[in-house]
């Protein structure tokens, strides 16, 4: 059983410095991780021969303020890169972010940011409503609302693929585009 405590501690602390996930870093990065990993964390001062009780403090201890500022900043730069390349394009857009890193619970040091891209031009009513039977709203999108999202789709996937062109942008799912860094290519900013 012991070894099994050890093996979650470990887990635990490669999770929480991002020691899990240096592959997907580029080097300048991966040495700031390993540096940041050699130093103590709070939870593992508190209760050195408490093994249990160190690995439910070290779970519950939010990540190092340092990691979220870091992600939030690079998923911000990314959307400026969107914004101003699908304004030029004449899109209205809004984004947000959402997931784990923005509310501050997420539990690795190297985390993913979720970026909600939304098109500001496209708008719903209730069309049985007073103001909609008035002639009130106006919907400044032509088409429906699956050709808005297919073509916002398609210009973020241009725009990542031409700002950031030496990232490997994933384009295959359906409900998401991911942009990710090659660790071997340090000319991404």
């Amino acid at each position: 059983m012991a070894r099994n405590i050890s093996r979650r501690l470990n887990s635990l602390k490669a999770r929480r410095t991002g020691m899990d996930r240096l592959d997907r870093l580029m080097a300048a990065d991966q040495a700031t991780i390993i540096t940041k990993s050699l130093t103590e964390e709070s939870y593992q001062k508190r209760a050195r021969n408490q093994p249990y009780t160190t690995y439910a403090l070290g779970s519950m201890q939010e990540v190092s303020p340092d990691y979220t500022r870091i992600s939030i900043e690079t998923a911000e730069r990314v959307r400026d890169q969107l914004a101003a390349a699908l304004t030029v394009a004449g899109r209205a857009m809004g984004f947000r972010l959402q997931g784990s890193v923005p509310c501050n619970i997420h539990i690795r040091g190297v985390s993913d940011v979720d970026l909600l891209a939304l098109d500001e031009a496209f708008h719903t009513y209730a069309v049985a409503g007073v103001w909609s039977q008035q002639g009130l709203y106006r919907n400044p999108m032509r088409g429906t609302p699956l050709e808005a999202l297919l073509s916002l789709r398609r210009l973020v996937e241009s725009t990542l693929k031409t700002k950031y062109p030496a990232a490997t942008v994933d384009t295959s799912g359906s409900k998401a585009v991911k942009i990710e860094v090659d660790p071997e290519n340090e000319t991404v900013g």
